[in-house]
């Protein structure tokens, strides 16, 4: 965590953290000149410029890894990517969606043309997602709205004669917007109930306002699950992919 991005913006901010984020910025050159040091270059190839070439190399990638996702998560605190939701989401019943959703198909589709469809979908669609970077544990990672997000996780089944079976699950959780304003109500809640209980005591009915919070954020957690789901099942319908039920 010393080393990330974040920790040494905060040290701009906060005069506490600047002598650990410049004990971290020795570590972590002292790490890439050692690394440059160690190299192993072969003769023919060395040049003057050549490990300080190999400490650039291992100092770069996590600045711009963090970077990436500083940003990502700058874009999605914005709130400049909410999704509306479109007629076929609103037209799905209010019911609970499966664990998981399937489809068939003859071995004409894989599973990546039937992702490809997806993000393309979402992008026409407006919504921004972002795809797994090969250490997570889904496939898409959707900024829904400012208090939603949503992952989806695909795997393919492989049956006899190229046929395949696809399957779906879509997990939606709150945002750390959503997260945040909900420790902020827990936490004035009680602050309430601790300064004014004994002198006022229908102020234990504001306990009232952390399941309406939680009403609130789920409540738009399931709309964006089933327009998602309406979004998964049109392009399943245009790859003439079969839904199991």
């Amino acid at each position: 965590m010393c080393a990330t991005l974040p920790w040494h913006l905060l040290a701009l901010y906060f005069g506490g953290f600047m002598r650990r984020a410049l004990a971290s910025v020795v570590v972590s050159v002292g790490a890439c000149a050692l690394a440059a040091v160690q190299g192993n270059l072969p003769r023919c190839k060395h040049r003057f410029w050549s490990r300080p070439l190999v400490a650039l190399l291992f100092f770069l990638p996590p600045i711009v890894r963090g970077w990436r996702r500083f940003k990502w998560r700058v874009n999605l605190l914005s709130g400049t990517t909410p999704v509306r939701l479109g007629p076929a989401a609103l037209d799905q019943p209010p019911d609970e969606l499966p664990e998981m959703v399937a489809y068939w198909s003859d071995g004409a589709v894989d599973r990546y043309r039937f992702l490809n469809g997806i993000t393309s979908r979402l992008n026409q669609s407006g919504w921004s997602s972002k795809t797994d970077s090969g250490w997570s544990t889904y496939d898409l990672e959707i900024p829904a709205h400012l208090w939603t997000r949503l992952r989806l996780t695909t795997v393919g089944e492989e049956l006899e004669q190229g046929r395949k079976t696809f399957r779906c699950r879509i997990r939606g959780t709150w945002s750390f917007p959503a997260k945040l304003v909900f420790g902020a109500v827990s936490v004035a809640v009680c602050v309430l109930i601790l300064t004014l209980a004994r002198t006022t005591p229908w102020i234990w009915m504001s306990l009232i306002a952390l399941p309406l919070a939680g009403w609130v954020f789920d409540e738009g957690r399931q709309e964006y699950e089933r327009a998602l789901a309406a979004l998964i099942d049109g392009v399943a319908k245009e790859q003439a992919l079969t839904k199991l039920e």
